[in-house]
């Protein structure tokens, strides 16, 4: 088990720091948020990794993407 060193909102939008023992760190979000708690950080206790360096949403760098929202298709009919 590793102590995972945590900030979180709760459900009133409240940041909130602590530190939860867990195996894993998939594990200390779920044991977070059957309290209610949203995590934005958490690190092992020493490690330094974040939910935020292993979050797939980074900004692209480097790329346009050009996004069409509505009827597709041919205009001007």
């Amino acid at each position: 088990m590793a102590n995972f060193i945590y900030s979180a909102l709760d459900a009133k939008g409240e940041q909130t720091n602590g530190s939860v023992v867990a195996a894993t760190e998939a594990e200390a979000v779920q044991k977070l948020r059957s309290q209610g708690l949203y995590p934005t950080q958490i690190s092992e206790e020493g490690k330094g990794k974040t939910l935020a360096s292993k979050s797939p949403a980074k900004k692209a760098k480097g790329r346009n993407v050009n996004i069409t929202i509505g009827k597709g298709g041919k205009t001007g009919g």
